[in-house]
């Protein structure tokens, strides 16, 4: 069993890749709560971007926790976000959508970086 690790990375970022693109496309080619998708599905996306963008404005596992989020729901979270989007949470990207944390918190009124 000589397999190049490298190729096989590639394989498995190319499945990711593959599975990030199906989910954009899906959500580029209908209105992203179409009224096409039924209701548990609706909830499911909004969920998950949801949960996707508090991800980013918090930081991950460590400024969810801070925010209330117990470790373990966390964990859930994050595992049923990849088994649906193909992806890590940091990994996803949503066409023509930019998260600025840093604008949000300072939007907010809290200081962010060097004090």
């Amino acid at each position: 069993m000589n397999e190049d690790k490298s190729s096989v990375g590639k394989s498995s970022d190319m499945t990711r890749h593959d599975a990030a693109t199906s989910i954009a496309n899906k959500i580029e080619s209908l209105p992203i709560m179409g009224p096409g998708m039924k209701a548990a599905e609706r909830e499911w996306v909004a969920g998950g971007l949801g949960f996707w963008l508090l991800w980013h404005l918090y930081g991950g596992t460590e400024g969810l926790t801070h925010y209330g989020f117990h470790a373990t729901t966390i964990h859930r979270k994050v595992s049923r976000f990849k088994e649906s989007f193909g992806v890590h949470p940091d990994e996803f990207t949503l066409p023509g959508v930019e998260i600025d944390s840093k604008k949000y918190w300072e939007a907010e009124g809290i200081k962010v970086g060097p004090r």
